[in-house]
């Protein structure tokens, strides 16, 4: 079985998500991000969870899942951890629906980041935020191969602070979460070819394309090509099996030669991505004409009081 993993993990939230390489685990789905980075977190040990009705203060019932729901989540949320890291404490399901404000507390000490996973139960779109933050990230989760399959994803967040973090997801779709803390291994070091090409502070096509050959024959050699590789416009995306990520090559080759110029090309080129050419076409339904930066739009997208869920 291959999962798909699109878009590596905006630097300040690299364990990324969304991501890097253990970022997004999952069947192809759009992702609604400024540079597609995504970062989910759940209950965690010691933790308090709140689901309540979206624009309301009336608390929300858990959402109904089954064991399959529950089984594919924590398979999902192993197979992320796999020798990647070491957990602490027993992980937490939860599931839910509308506001879900995920209390974790501080973090235990020897945890530095939280390792989790999402699978979505029904087609809607899920939005995400960090300790109060703004907008973090927006997931759509729909049926595409018509097999009562959602899609879902797993990460780690590594920005989490010593006192009290908070995560909040506001969905339209039925979720489940599986989440834990934890500590990460030594992460690998870079190359000396990636370090060359950030060396000037701007990655060009040419050393995105670099840095990507360079992670595709690191991943061949070690026994786990990449699959079904489709170089776009902008974005290269691609498909890894499990095993290269249970056995942690991906982490060894997308660390060393490719992750720090994947971000950095991402983030410059979020102007023209795919979820901010998403939220433009969502004001011009709207009958506003959008802006060009992708900090212009979002707020647009805010002061107008769109929500992104409403958009086609």
């Amino acid at each position: 079985m291959n999962e798909t993993r699109e878009d590596a993990l905006r630097r300040e939230l690299v364990m990324v998500a969304t991501p890097a390489p253990m970022a997004q685990r999952m069947k192809p789905r759009t992702l609604i991000a400024g540079a597609a980075a995504i970062a989910l977190a759940g209950a965690l040990m010691g933790g308090a969870v709140s689901a309540v009705a979206l624009g309301s203060n009336e608390t929300q019932a858990p959402v109904e899942i089954t064991r399959s729901d529950i089984d594919a989540v924590t398979a999902r949320g192993l197979e992320l951890v796999g020798t990647h890291a070491e957990l602490f404490g027993t992980p937490f399901i939860v599931s839910g629906r509308g506001n879900v404000v995920v209390e974790l507390g501080p973090v235990p000490e020897g945890a530095s980041s939280v390792a989790f996973s999402l699978t979505c139960v029904s087609v809607g779109q899920i939005a995400v935020s960090v300790n109060g933050g703004p907008q973090e990230a927006w997931v759509t989760c729909e049926d595409e191969d018509g097999d009562g399959s959602y899609g879902g994803f797993g990460t780690f967040i590594d920005r989490v602070t010593d006192a009290e973090n908070t995560i909040t997801l506001e969905s339209s779709a039925n979720l489940v979460l599986w989440a834990s803390w934890a500590q990460q291994a030594t992460r690998p070091a870079q190359s000396q070819a990636q370090i060359d090409a950030l060396a000037d502070g701007t990655v060009t096509a040419e050393e995105y394309d670099a840095g990507f050959e360079r992670f595709a024959a690191c991943m061949a050699g070690a026994g786990h090509p990449l699959g079904s590789i489709f170089k776009g416009t902008v974005i290269y995306r691609y498909v890894m099996s499990n095993e290269a990520v249970s056995t942690g090559t991906d982490v060894q080759c997308y660390e060393a030669e490719f992750m720090e110029i994947d971000s950095s090309w991402q983030i410059a080129n979020a102007d023209t991505s795919e979820s901010t050419e998403f939220l433009r076409q969502c004001l011009r339904d709207n009958g506003i004409d959008p802006a060009y930066p992708a900090e212009e739009v979002d707020r647009q997208m805010r002061e107008s009081g769109i929500d992104p869920r409403d958009c086609g």
